[in-house]
């Protein structure tokens, strides 16, 4: 396998939005390159001292343009930092609640 083989078991689907993490009560600005059913990938732009193992609290706002009803959806997933390269950030995460199950399946059916 080269470094460009994809061995994930749920595909990544661009999404740009802006998002939040929540680091032991520090917030950042980040923002959402791609995501999939388990992870995410992130730019944070701001200094950080982010590092593989740390856990977030990853919230994502999804404008009201994009939704049904044009009412924004949040998404609220816990996360640890799975991989970084400089300001790229690799997340694992899972929802925190079954809302949170439903927001995630219904940005990865519509955002393809």
């Amino acid at each position: 396998m080269t470094e460009h083989d994809d061995r994930r078991e749920h595909p990544r689907f661009p999404l740009r939005v802006f998002a939040e993490f929540d680091k032991q009560g520090r917030l950042w600005a980040v923002h959402v390159l791609d995501i999939s059913y388990h992870g995410a990938r992130v730019a944070i732009l701001d200094d950080n001292n982010f590092a593989v193992g740390d856990e977030v609290k990853f919230n994502i706002e999804l404008p009201g343009d994009s939704t049904p009803g044009g009412v924004p959806l949040y998404l609220h997933l816990d996360g640890v930092v799975a991989h970084r390269k400089k300001h790229i950030l690799g997340i694992a995460h899972k929802p925190i609640a079954p809302q949170d199950i439903e927001v995630l399946n219904y940005v990865l059916a519509n955002f393809k």
